[in-house]
Parts: structure tokens; C-alpha cells; sequence
């Protein structure tokens, strides 16, 4: 894995109208791949589109040394980021379909070498899962990771990420709410006394939904997740609320 400044050197060599290119394949692979049947709603490919959108609305307001060049890669790392997503069956052989692809590309001068160890620097280490563990400790991490990092977790947020969260939930078999006696520990203890394990769909919420407002690492992100910030908590006091046969 290369460092940082490594992959902000540019990319000589390649022109404008190979990086089109690249993006119209990375479109077509990423399509076929969000078909497999592994793959549940909340990670389709709506979800891809929604992500990318989102970090194309997030890069302009970024400076880029080299503009087409950046853009293109952040909507290429943006349509291919859960091709091999780990939470979906099969996703070892993605993966190594991934980095065929990228080979492929690379060696037929649609990118660069430098490209191919952004892209899979950014999809190796932009998870929650992933920095909670550490994965960004210490990196100077390129513009380019934190674009489309935060554009994906902008999509997990809100009343898509409400939508979301119960409907990966619903595909595993997650309870909505559950109720338990706060000294069991692994839940949220509420206003009622009680604590809501994070294994349930509201849970989630508190395990990780809740804490992505403050880990977003662009302005515009940031902004972006204020505002659906304010979406999921209200929709919590809610259900809550209707949820809630302990309190009188």
C-alpha cells in the first residue's frame, strides 16, 4: 500500500478522455456487480447512484491540484466502494474480480498505477468498521478519501439512512426495538431506565448512525450531515416514544 503523497502526485500519461472512459466502465462493472442476489436492498444499486451523487455535490467544493483527473477517480471509488463489500456472501470472489478489473484498466491506459493504489487504498479503509479499528490512524489521507468516504455516509444517515438501517435489519432478521435491563450491558440505556441493545434496528442508531455527524471529514459533509443528523433524532424520540409500554 503506497502512502499518501504518493498517490496526490497526479497521473501524467493519462488524458481526459481515458479517465471518461474509465468512468463508463467502472459504471458498467459496478452495475453488474450490485446485481448479485447476495446483496439486500439498503446496498443496491440505488445506493451507489445516491453515494456518488453525493460525492460529486461534495468535490466541487473541493480543490483539486488536478481537477478532471480527482473528480473522475472520486466517482469511480464512489460507484465501486461496496462491490466487494464483506457483509454479502461471496464477496471474497468480488474482490478478486475487483482487482482483476483494476488491473485491466491500468494495464490498458485508462489509469495509472498510482490510481489503481488510490482506489483500493480509499475502498480498503473508508468503513466504519475499518477506522474504528484504526485503518486512518496516523495518514495524511488524500482529498479523494474523504469526499467518498463522507458521501457514503451521508447515505446512512437521514431518512435514507432510517429507510436503510431497517431494511438491512429486516434482511437479517433484526428486531425493531427491544427493551432490556440496562446491567446486561451492549444496549443504550434511555429515559424509561431501560437500554435498547444495539443488536436491534433503533439500536444501530446508537452503535454508529448517531456518531457519523461528528466524524465527517469535509465542510461540505459536515453540513450535509447536520441536517439529517437532526432527521434521525427526531424520528428516535418518536418510535421511541410509541415503542415505550415502560413509562406511564
Amino acid at each position: 500500500m503506497v502512502g499518501a503523497t504518493t498517490m496526490e502526485q497526479g497521473s501524467a500519461g493519462v488524458g481526459q478522455g481515458k479517465y471518461d472512459d474509465l468512468l463508463k466502465e467502472a459504471r458498467e462493472f459496478a452495475l453488474k456487480a450490485s446485481n448479485d442476489a447476495s446483496y439486500d436492498g439498503s446496498h443496491d444499486w440505488h445506493h451507489v447512484m445516491r453515494v456518488a451523487k453525493n460525492a460529486k455535490d461534495i468535490a466541487e467544493h473541493e480543490n483539486f491540484e488536478n481537477g478532471h483527473r480527482s473528480r473522475t477517480l472520486v466517482q469511480v471509488i464512489a460507484l465501486l466502494h461496496d462491490v466487494a463489500d464483506s457483509k454479502y456472501k461471496g464477496y471474497e470472489a468480488r474482490a478478486r474480480e475487483l482487482l482483476d478489473k483494476l488491473g485491466e484498466w491500468t494495464v490498458g491506459g485508462l489509469m495509472t498505477e498510482e490510481d489503481k493504489d488510490l482506489i483500493n487504498f480509499v475502498i480498503s479503509r473508508m468503513s466504519f468498521k475499518d477506522e474504528s479499528k484504526g485503518s486512518c490512524a496516523g495518514l495524511e489521507l488524500p482529498t479523494e478519501f474523504k469526499v467518498v468516504q463522507d458521501a457514503d455516509r451521508l447515505d446512512a444517515i437521514g431518512a435514507v439512512g432510517i429507510a436503510r438501517c431497517f431494511m438491512f435489519g429486516g434482511s437479517r432478521g433484526s428486531e425493531i426495538i427491544r427493551w432490556e435491563d440496562p446491567s446486561r450491558g451492549g444496549g443504550e440505556v434511555r429515559g424509561n431506565g431501560k437500554a435498547i441493545p444495539y443488536k436491534t434496528c433503533v439500536g444501530h442508531f446508537y452503535e454508529k448512525l448517531l456518531k457519523l455527524k461528528d466524524m465527517m471529514k469535509t465542510r461540505r459533509g459536515a453540513e450535509l450531515a447536520g441536517e439529517r443528523h437532526e432527521v434521525m433524532v427526531k424520528f428516535l424520540a418518536t418510535i421511541e416514544s410509541e415503542c415505550d409500554f415502560y413509562s406511564s
